[in-house]
């Protein structure tokens, strides 16, 4: 029987398209389910069912995350379901630190690609993950922002978090990976 670990600090999912990466990731998070197997998380055996009560995905397509009407509102319902009592503080945290202060009253769809990107992953930061899984994460993004997540993923793993980015960024990985699996392509 094999295992697959995730330990704290930043570890970059690399291969071909196809190879399974968002497999992998939907399935550490709970939305895809296994055969069989064991989850733990610090040690602590996981339901499978429950595992999104510590992990945290921000999938590639950041539309499929995005429901509420509003930027504000739509970290305030992440805040709502993390049961976070005080959300004020924590959602003007993360609307200065991912530059969205100016768009809080937008609809979510109104903005581009990396604001969205950068919304999904401040409202999957709400609720402060144990794990945390980005798929592309970079995707859309521009030098500034692509070094903005950058930062993001050093804090968390200096906070010691862990988080597994799916990417085809190198400048990414060079910048904030220590680890790295490479998943081969099954024929």
């Amino acid at each position: 029987q094999e295992a697959f670990a995730l330990t704290r600090g930043v570890t970059a999912l690399i291969g071909e398209n196809g190879s399974g990466k968002t497999t992998l990731a939907r399935i550490l998070c709970g939305l895809n389910t296994v055969k069989g197997g064991e989850f733990y998380i610090k040690g602590e055996k996981i339901n499978p069912n429950r595992l999104l009560e510590h992990v945290a995905i921000v999938l590639q397509n950041a539309d499929h995350q995005l429901h509420m009407r509003t930027v504000q509102a739509e970290l305030e319902m992440s805040c709502l379901m993390s049961g976070l009592k005080d959300p004020k503080a924590r959602i003007e945290e993360l609307l200065e630190f991912f530059d969205l202060k100016d768009y809080r009253d937008r609809h979510p769809h109104s903005l581009s690609g990396g604001q969205k990107q950068r919304l999904a992953i401040a409202a999957a930061l709400v609720k402060d993950p144990e794990i945390l899984i980005l798929d592309e994460p970079t995707s859309g993004l521009d030098g500034q922002n692509m070094q903005r997540i950058a930062t993001l993923l050093n804090q968390l793993a200096d906070q010691g978090k862990a988080v597994l980015v799916i990417t085809h960024d190198l400048e990414l990985v060079k910048a904030s990976c220590t680890k790295c699996i490479r998943l081969e392509k099954r024929d």
